[in-house]
C-alpha cells in the first residue's frame, strides 16, 4: 500500500465543515506522520485481535469455520498444467 502525505491534490477541505478534510484521490493520505508510541499502540491492538480471531477459529469445529468464512472462502487446487483452479465455497 503506498501512503501519500497531506497535501492540496488528495485532500480538500468542507465548505459544511470548517477544519474537516476529505480524500480526493485513491490512495490513504497521512494528516501527519504518526510517533512511535501511536504506531506501538496501533501495532498492539492490531495483534491482540488477530490473535484473539486465531484462537477463535482454532477453536471452532471445522464445519462452523466454514459456515462462517463461507462468503469470503475459496478452495483451490493444483490442475495438471502446473495452475490453480480456485472456486467460492
Amino acid at each position: 500500500m503506498k501512503l501519500e502525505l497531506r497535501n492540496e491534490l488528495n485532500l480538500d477541505a468542507s465548505d459544511q465543515e470548517p477544519g474537516s478534510y476529505f480524500n480526493v484521490g485513491n490512495q490513504p493520505v497521512l494528516l501527519r506522520v504518526p510517533d512511535i508510541g501511536e504506531l506501538h499502540a496501533l501495532w498492539e491492538e492490531f495483534d491482540l485481535e488477530l490473535r484473539s480471531g486465531l484462537k477463535e477459529l482454532l477453536l471452532m469445529p471445522y464445519g462452523q469455520v466454514v459456515e462462517r468464512l463461507s462468503a469470503v472462502a475459496w478452495f483451490c487446487s493444483a490442475t495438471s498444467t502446473g495452475g490453480y483452479d480456485c472456486r467460492r465455497l
